[in-house]
């Protein structure tokens, strides 16, 4: 094996190991304890954006179990009920996976419209989810204001995160 090989090898292993790394850095960013009274309910959906935008541009990047799987550990992790996270993302995986290639092609505004309809229907199906694993109606508020904070962050995490990362796994050709 030459030294130009290994160095392509270590490099499209990276390239491959970035959605990945981006769901862990996600997950981390939302379990992330800021001192904020009520924070952890109204913590903005890091790892819905992720798995939306890994859904548009590389979704081969992120299988379903991956997705499942990063889903249970934030379940565990936030104390949400387990199965809830990870059952919206793969939700959400599949639904904008087949919407990829109309999706891709599309202006920013009517990507972010789209997260935007995508997290109000994961704020009212996690609320529905929770009331009833634990069989109790929880106030809505505090989903709403994830959805909008979400929302309202979308365009600044692809312009600081997705997008950078999109650029180096792709090799610097943006889909």
């Amino acid at each position: 094996m030459t030294p130009t090989s290994v160095w392509h090898r270590l490099d499209q292993t990276a390239r491959a190991l970035v959605p990945g790394l981006i769901l862990i850095l996600a997950t981390l960013l939302s379990l992330l304890p800021l001192g904020i009274p009520g924070w952890g309910q109204v913590t903005p959906p890091f790892l819905l954006m992720a798995i939306f935008w890994w859904s548009i541009h590389r979704p081969q990047s992120i299988p379903p179990s991956v997705a499942f799987g990063i889903g249970l550990l934030q379940d565990l992790a936030s104390g949400a009920p387990i199965g809830q996270s990870a059952l919206l993302l793969v939700i959400t995986q599949w639904i904008i996976s087949g919407q990829r290639r109309f999706l891709a092609a599309q202006p920013f505004l009517l990507v972010w419209g789209s997260f935007a309809l995508v997290t109000a229907v994961a704020a009212v199906l996690e609320w529905v989810c929770y009331a009833l694993l634990t069989v109790r109606i929880p106030p809505i508020e505090s989903g709403l204001i994830r959805a909008g904070l979400g929302v309202a962050l979308f365009p600044i995490v692809v312009r600081l995160v997705l997008l950078p990362a999109q650029r180096f796994a792709n090799d610097g050709v943006v889909s």
